[in-house]
């Protein structure tokens, strides 16, 4: 299981595995709490909301709700931090898919304590194979050539595209392009206003969107949190020295501990670096829970089945049903033909 944060905290978050689990599973996850910028002083109180298909088989501490877990933590003075634990049992899923929102909240009885910075709200997947097949669409192409280019950078267009196709946006001609050099006519026209609408993209104060130009790891990340709705708050615990004072540094961070944003052997992240093709969609595919593919043939000549990234390309150029294997990845069981609408 990912966790997807819908809000972010300074003191507070479950950290938990990073692949779907199954139904009938047990999982144990760890709430962590810290409080390096101010303590938990009055009857301070952790509240794990919970998932109606769950059973709660072991706690640390905590006392068993009907649909929630409570620790009672006394005082938490400035400077601690601590873990809770808890054990839960998967019970039958409803669909082959499932995401979960659990959410994770600590209140006290100190007035001068913002309780609206101490929930992290995360999305959480689960899978059943009971149901057969599952279904994913593809939300990039190849080019004209027949190569997928797989070192070549991402531009800003072919990403915004991604994510309209992700969101099944319906892109109307008559829609205004609100950017100087996004003009009427263009391939990426319609996933650029879409983006754009949705929220997941400014343009420049010059008024352009600058469809060609590479996007970086930190561009990239600020539209991922977007996407998953998080809000731009300081992390418990911040891995990139090199993110000191720059402008995506919060969601950065978020990001990463749900392990879609990676960072270098050397510590760093590298936030105003260029993307490749097949590092975006190896991203973009831990954002949806997706891949790798296996079991299918190549579609690309310059993307063989021995390259790092065979399965993630695959998986996001190929509209394919699909069984979901023990290890988080998938099966292919068939192509689906179908055309991107843009």
């Amino acid at each position: 299981m990912t966790p997807r944060p819908g809000g972010g905290s300074p003191g507070i978050y479950v950290p938990i595995p990073t692949e779907p689990e199954p139904e009938d599973a047990e999982v144990d996850l760890a709430v962590e709490l810290s409080a390096t910028q101010r303590g938990y002083m009055e009857q301070s109180q952790i509240t794990l909301e919970l998932p109606p298909f769950v059973t709660v088989v072991e706690v640390d501490g905590g006392v068993r709700l009907q649909d929630s877990v409570v620790w009672e933590l006394g005082a938490f003075e400035p400077g601690a931090a601590g873990t809770r634990t808890i054990v839960l049992q998967l019970g039958e899923l409803e669909q082959a898919e499932l995401e979960a929102l659990l959410t994770a909240t600590i209140t006290a009885s100190n007035p001068l304590i913002e309780l609206q910075d101490d929930t992290s709200a995360l999305q959480l997947m689960f899978y059943s194979n009971r149901y057969g097949e599952l279904v994913h669409h593809r939300y990039i192409m190849g080019y004209p050539d027949g190569e997928f280019k797989p070192v070549r950078a991402v531009t800003r267009a072919e990403i915004a595209a991604i994510f309209a196709r992700i969101l099944d946006l319906d892109y109307d001609p008559s829609q205004p392009s609100p950017y100087a050099d996004v003009a009427e006519g263009r391939w990426y026209t319609p996933g650029i206003v879409l983006a754009s609408e949705a929220g997941l993209f400014d343009g420049y104060g010059d008024g352009r969107f600058r469809p060609d130009q590479p996007i970086t790891r930190a561009e990239l990340a600020a539209v991922i949190a977007r996407y998953m709705g998080l809000t731009d708050r300081a992390p418990v615990v911040t891995d990139f020295a090199d993110l000191q004072g720059h402008w995506a540094a919060n969601l950065i961070e978020e990001i990463h501990r749900t392990g879609i944003a990676q960072g270098y052997l050397d510590g760093s992240f590298k936030p105003n670096a260029q993307l490749t093709r097949e590092e975006a969609v190896t991203m973009i595919n831990r954002l949806l829970y997706r891949g790798p593919l296996t079991a299918t043939d190549a579609s690309f000549p310059d993307v063989s089945s021995d390259r790092w990234s065979f399965g993630q390309v695959e998986e996001s150029t190929k509209s394919h049903a699909a069984i979901r294997l023990p290890d988080g990845s998938e099966e292919q069981v068939r192509v689906i033909e179908e055309e991107l609408d843009y």
